[in-house]
């Protein structure tokens, strides 16, 4: 009888922890892609082109990697590529944006994400409507005649019949 309540106290202790809920831990931090966090931005101020960009013809786009606080206000910018006197701008700028926070099991966690600040020149091929201004695009770019497009390669029978290589430039 006494072997047999061991066994049972033995066995019970054993099952108790397969079935026992582990306690949740919410991460501290997370990393969040662009698209998604593009739907959560409440407060956009649009960066300022730089007049000595506007003078030197100096365009193109800023990739930022982005620190999101709790509260979702961005805490912390980091050039990832990008011409140096745009960056700063872009910088600037996007330390003013606010977003809707992420909550993880209720808790709110602090984002990393990437942003894209795109800086066209008025009169040059796909400018913006603001005559110079800072464009804003978190999804990306459309490629620019020689360079390539992220786009499906079409099935090769398709692309002999076409004409088209996969590996030609964009345009």
């Amino acid at each position: 009888m006494k072997r047999v309540f061991i066994l049972g106290i033995v066995l019970w202790f054993s099952f108790s922890g397969i079935f026992a809920q582990p306690p949740q831990q919410t991460p501290k931090r997370v990393r969040v892609g662009a698209q998604v966090m593009k739907t959560r931005l409440l407060h956009e101020t649009k960066p300022k082109y730089p007049q000595e960009a506007k003078s030197a013809g100096i365009q193109g786009t800023v990739r930022l990697e982005v620190l999101i606080g709790r509260e979702g206000n961005v805490q912390e910018t980091k050039l990832l590529s990008g011409h140096e006197i745009l960056a700063k701008a872009a910088m600037k700028a996007v330390l003013k944006w606010r977003y809707k926070p992420i909550l993880i099991n209720g808790k709110p966690v602090e984002i990393v994400t990437e942003v894209d600040v795109n800086f066209t020149l008025a009169g040059s091929r796909g400018a913006g409507a603001t005559s110079g201004g800072g464009q804003v695009d978190l999804i990306g770019t459309i490629p620019q005649r020689g360079e390539y497009a992220r786009t499906a390669i079409p099935h090769p029978t398709i692309a002999r019949h076409s004409g088209t290589r996969s590996d030609e430039p964009f345009g």
